[in-house]
């Protein structure tokens, strides 16, 4: 997660102070991109503690709303055929666009943000989407996560959080954690419990190494 500590900075030191109504006084950036190689490990924030169980449990609503069994027979029928896809997604994640890109046995997934909280909302959503790219290439077989590519045109930051911003950028990144599934387990819909949701036994963060909690 260094380029995102790296564009925190950035917002930070380059970005200019405008009010706003839903959020208050923010500093904002516009224009950016983050790339995270997911073969290189979990992007699950590290300069701060995050909640695993949210992000398992919003990654599983992802799946279950969104059009997975489509894109999963599209790139088996097609699997030299470079293709650009596009994933249904919940709309309390607020990305405006999912695609899902294939280029040879990688399969790419690209998050495309009119605006976002870059603290609150953004670490969040790039480990729901990490998490969701892992079980649908999963299904897909003989294929191999890519990139996970994250463009916003408005990134901002409240006023309210710089302290805790200020505090994570002099803070030290781990190394990334990994991602542990139960292999007996052949789609992401094996993994829901009784009541629909999934079961953490079969979906489990590994290596998970951060600093302690800031409260946002």
């Amino acid at each position: 997660m260094k380029n995102y500590i790296k564009t925190l900075g950035k917002i930070m030191s380059a970005g200019w102070d405008e009010g706003t109504k839903d959020n208050g006084p923010v500093r904002l950036l516009l224009g950016q991109q983050l790339r995270f190689v997911l073969a290189k490990g979990f992007p699950l924030l590290t300069t701060r503690e995050m909640d695993f169980d949210k992000v398992l449990v919003a990654a599983f609503d992802v799946l279950k709303s969104t059009n997975v069994d489509v894109l999963v027979k599209r790139i088996k029928e097609c699997p030299t055929d470079r293709l650009k896809l596009q994933l249904n997604h919940p709309e309390s994640l607020s990305v405006e666009t999912v695609q899902v890109v294939t280029e040879g046995n990688f399969v790419h997934f690209i998050l495309n943000y009119e605006s976002i909280d870059y603290v609150v909302d953004l670490p969040f959503a790039i480990a729901v989407y990490a998490l969701v790219a892992k079980l649908i290439v999963r299904e897909i077989g003989g294929h191999y996560p890519g990139e996970l590519v994250v463009n916003f045109g408005r990134g901002f930051i409240r006023h309210e959080h710089f302290a805790a911003v200020n505090e994570q950028i002099n803070r030290r990144c781990h190394k990334l954690s990994g991602i542990v599934l139960n292999e007996e387990r052949a789609t992401f819909r094996d993994m829901l419990g009784e009541d629909g949701q999934p079961n953490p036994e079969d979906v489990r963060i590994e290596g998970y190494t951060h600093w302690e909690p800031i409260k946002l």
